[in-house]
């Protein structure tokens, strides 16, 4: 099959948030980040540019039917199911516009192997070499992966895995699969894969400069702390250039309290880090309208929010499908270390109004 349905990436990482969410329940360490999924963590640190779908990979042993309710009951839907535990299993799911392949890998004395379905019921077999599993970061969600990832990966894409793509068609381009069934379907194969590469040529891309991923945030970044530090370096992690938003005085203390730290000196530890490429101060009406200015103006493709529900600031950018939603940091928080202050007699309890 030759993909040219384009998944949005940020819709990705939020499927792929909630699929690890689903999965740590009951499968926490059963499964692995595999095929396009792991060559875009391994090469581009993300999602493929082009990819249409996340892969998942499981060991056979660990299989439960009650996989299947626990996915339905997390919001997500149950496409098909292709073979059996025993023949080679792939379970199919959707996450709104982004579908999630499941797939089952058994482990002989020698060699793993999987199985792959075409659309016309054909079986395509995958041989590995014995790899076991190593623990990695995907845009901040922590996954296991085959280790080690780059030998699976050149197992599955070949030497030239570093080089995009222009067309891909894993019936004919991944490298570890042969055909398996009829004799008509194992004869035909080799003529059907040599004609369809002599009808596309190369397969890659010519070399071209690549579109870079300009991130943005805010927040008032008031009596910085470690969970601050670390929305910014999880902001950083999605793209090449971070541009991030400090809230100014009035604009904190329109929706919360009057910061402790004056907004310039808060723009000053928020341009100290590293991970920061551009900062500024915030001091606009807190709506759509000066979003968008914001997103023009900086060339913004991923807005990072840290909050736990969504304010009518980013309504729009959600629905657009620009908005990523970091995993909800709990313990330090700026109002928290008010209170301990005050707690401890160090400051007088007006400062919290």
């Amino acid at each position: 099959m030759e993909y040219t349905n384009k998944m949005n990436q940020n819709l990705a990482l939020k499927s792929l948030q909630e699929l690890v969410s689903c999965l740590n329940k009951n499968f926490g360490g059963k499964y692995f980040i595999i095929d396009g999924t792991l060559l875009g963590l391994v090469r581009d640190g993300g999602f493929i540019t082009g990819d249409h779908d996340i892969d998942i990979g499981m060991w056979v042993e660990d299989y439960d039917i009650t996989i299947i309710d626990d996915f339905i009951a997390a919001g997500f839907k149950y496409e098909r199911k292709f073979g059996t535990p025993s023949t080679g299993l792939e379970l199919r799911f959707r996450y709104g516009d982004i579908p999630i392949d499941l797939i089952f890998f058994h482990r002989e004395t020698d060699h793993i192997w999987n199985n792959l379905y075409t659309a016309q019921g054909q079986t395509l077999k995958a041989v590995s070499p014995i790899f076991s599993l190593e623990p990695a970061n995907f845009l901040g969600l922590n996954v296991m992966v085959p280790s080690p990832p780059k030998k699976y990966i050149e197992t599955v894409y070949g030497s030239k895995w570093q080089h995009p793509v222009k067309i891909w068609n894993y019936k004919y381009c991944q490298q570890n699969i042969k055909p398996v069934g009829s004799i008509f379907w194992k004869m035909a194969y080799p003529l059907k894969k040599a004609y369809w590469h002599f009808r596309q040529g190369s397969i890659y891309q010519s070399a071209s400069p690549a579109t870079k991923k300009i991130i943005f945030t805010d927040g008032a970044f008031d009596l910085f702390h470690a969970n601050h530090v670390a929305l910014l370096e999880e902001a950083k992690s999605l793209g090449d250039r971070l541009v991030v938003g400090v809230l100014s005085d009035e604009c904190v203390a329109n929706y919360k309290r009057l910061p402790v730290i004056p907004q310039d000196e808060r723009l000053r530890i928020v341009q100290s880090q590293s991970c920061v490429d551009e900062a500024f101060i915030l001091n606009a009406p807190m709506d759509a309208k000066t979003m968008r200015e914001i997103i023009n103006t900086y060339n913004i493709t991923t807005i990072v929010y840290a909050g736990n529900s969504t304010p009518e600031f980013y309504q729009e950018i959600e629905e657009m499908g620009l908005l990523i939603r970091p995993i909800y940091r709990t313990g330090t928080n700026t109002s928290a270390i008010i209170s301990r202050i005050i707690d401890r007699n160090v400051l007088p309890n007006n400062i919290a109004n």
